[in-house]
């Protein structure tokens, strides 16, 4: 059975943000892979949205990643904007960029706190 365009643009939504949390986390997805044991592949595909991760799955998952899972997953207003499906077609590292750089663009209108000490940009 095929997804529909809204469930892919979903599971595409959720791999986006794991792999943004990853790679936030400074871990590889070798190392996500063996504490799921799953494969590094399969790591790839859930992040590409080309492989669906069971509920259970996904709570060890963000236990991993040291996340809530409603962080990882997508709001369902975003799930109505076309899907993504040319991403598919981009080597791992195209995508990555792509997708933080998405990311970036999605929050750009969030005021960062600045250190009130330092009155640099504080991280979050």
């Amino acid at each position: 059975m095929q997804d529909a365009p809204k469930d892919r643009n979903l599971y595409s939504q959720l791999g986006s943000a794991i792999a943004k949390t990853r790679d936030k986390r400074k871990m590889t997805q070798e190392q996500l892979a063996e504490k799921l044991s799953l494969s590094r592949t399969s790591i790839t595909n859930i992040e590409r949205g080309r492989q669906h991760i069971q509920l259970h799955a996904l709570y060890r998952l963000a236990e991993c990643l040291d996340a809530e899972i409603y962080d990882l997953l997508p709001a369902r207003k975003s799930l109505l904007a076309a899907p993504t499906s040319e991403l598919v077609a981009l080597s791992d590292d195209e995508w990555l960029n792509r997708t933080i750089s998405t990311e970036k663009s999605r929050h750009a209108h969030i005021p960062q706190t600045t250190d009130r000490r330092s009155g640099k940009a504080a991280e979050k």
